[in-house]
C-alpha cells in the first residue's frame, strides 16, 4: 500500500474529520442540547479544542437531519472592541442566515433604523426568525472577548434576554475564567483527553505515513502538553516532521524545546508584565505548593497578605496563566509553564 506523504497533524486552527479524535460524549451532549433548545456553553482552558469540538458539533447538526433552518458560526477570536465585536455578530447572522442578496439588504436597513443599543443588536437573530418564522442555532466562538467587554451586569441582561427567544438557541465557546451566568446554559467542560486514546490517535496517524511512534513516546509527548489537544497537535507535528522513521524520546524533547523557543519573545513580554508579587505566586505553583495559606508559605515565597492569595490567584487567571480545577491551581500553558521553570 502507498503510504500518504501529507503531515498528519494540523495545528493553529480548529480540526474535524480525521484531525479530531475522542470527545464523543461531549458532542453528543451538546448536540442533544441543541436539538431540544437548551442553550450551551463550551468551557476549558487554552488550547483544550473548544473551537474544533464547536465545528464538529455544526457538522453533526447539518449532517443528522437538522430541526434547525439555519445554523450561524460567529467567530470572535480576534475582536478587540464591543463595535467589532457587534459588527462580526451581524454580518455573520445576515450572511448565513439569507442567502438573497436583497433580503439580507432588507434586514440590514431595517436594523440600521432600529435602536443601536448593544442589546437591541444581540437580539438581532430572534428578531429575524421571528421574520422568517425559522428556528436558528447561533454558535458563537470565543465568547469571552465579548463578555468580557461588556462587564458582568451587561452579560447578565444579555442572558436574561437570550432566555427569552423562542426561536433561537445558543451555543458559546468560553473560556474558564469567563464564566456565563448561572442557569442560563448546560455547561460542557473539556478536560484533557485520556492518555490511552492520544496514544491511539498518534500511533494510527505516523504508521499512515510509514513512521513509527511507540506508546512510550506518545505517553512522553502528551505528558509534555498536558494532553492538551491543540498542544498535542503543534507538538506531535513538530516531532514528525524531525522523524525518519521512528520517533524517539530524544526527538520528541527537541521539538518541544523548538516549540518553547518559538515563543519566547511573547512569554518575555508577559513575564515584564507581572509584579513581583505575581511572580512568587507562580513560583509557588511551579513547585507544587498547595496550601498557599500556610505561614511557610507565606515565609517562602512572600505572598503578602492573606487577604492578597486570592487576589494574586484571580489576577493570574483573568490572565490566562493560571486556572482552578477543584482544589489544584496549574499553569493554562504547558510552554510557559516549561519557559518559566527554566529562567
Amino acid at each position: 500500500m502507498e503510504k500518504n506523504t501529507d503531515i498528519p497533524f494540523k495545528c493553529g486552527t480548529p480540526v474535524d474529520g480525521e484531525y479530531f479524535t475522542a470527545r464523543e460524549e461531549e458532542c453528543s451532549r451538546a448536540v442533544d442540547n441543541l436539538r431540544g433548545h437548551v442553550h450551551t456553553v463550551i468551557t476549558g482552558c487554552k488550547g483544550s479544542g473548544k473551537s474544533s469540538l464547536m465545528l464538529r458539533v455544526q457538522r453533526l447538526l447539518r449532517e443528522g437531519g437538522s430541526p434547525f433552518d439555519a445554523i450561524v458560526y460567529v467567530d470572535l477570536s480576534s475582536v478587540k472592541t464591543v463595535d467589532d465585536a457587534l459588527s462580526v455578530f451581524v454580518e455573520s447572522l445576515l450572511s448565513q442566515i439569507s442567502r438573497d442578496k436583497a433580503e439580507r439588504d432588507r434586514f440590514r436597513l431595517a436594523f440600521l433604523q432600529d435602536e443601536k443599543g448593544t442589546l437591541s443588536i444581540l437580539d438581532l437573530a430572534q428578531k429575524i426568525a421571528l421574520d422568517r418564522m425559522c428556528h436558528v442555532v447561533v454558535m458563537i466562538d470565543d465568547f469571552q472577548n465579548l463578555s468580557g467587554l461588556l462587564g458582568k451586569e451587561s452579560i447578565e441582561g444579555l442572558m436574561r434576554l437570550w432566555e427569552s427567544h423562542s426561536r433561537v438557541v445558543y451555543c458559546l465557546s468560553s473560556v474558564l475564567s469567563a464564566p456565563i451566568p448561572v442557569g442560563f446554559a448546560d455547561e460542557v467542560r473539556l478536560h484533557d483527553i485520556d492518555a490511552y486514546e492520544w496514544s491511539r490517535y498518534l500511533v494510527r496517524r505516523f504508521s499512515m505515513t510509514g513512521k513509527i511512534i511507540s506508546e512510550s513516546s506518545c505517553t512522553t509527548l502528551t505528558r509534555l502538553v498536558n494532553r492538551r489537544p491543540a498542544y498535542v497537535q503543534a507538538l506531535a507535528r513538530q516531532a514528525w516532521l524531525r522523524t525518519t522513521r521512528e520517533c524517539t524520546g530524544g526527538i520528541i524533547m527537541a521539538a518541544f524545546e523548538d516549540l518553547v523557543s518559538a515563543q519566547d519573545l511573547i512569554f518575555s513580554f508577559l513575564y515584564e508584565s507581572l509584579t513581583d508579587k505575581q511572580v512568587n505566586f507562580l513560583r509557588a505553583v511551579r513547585d507544587g505548593v498547595t496550601s498557599f495559606y500556610s505561614s511557610a508559605t507565606f515565609n517562602r515565597y512572600d505572598l503578602g497578605t492573606i487577604g492578597n492569595v486570592k487576589k494574586l490567584k484571580e489576577s493570574l487567571e483573568k490572565k490566562g496563566i493560571l486556572k482552578t480545577d477543584g482544589r489544584t491551581v496549574s499553569f493554562q500553558d504547558p510552554l510557559f509553564r516549561y519557559w518559566f521553570s527554566n529562567i
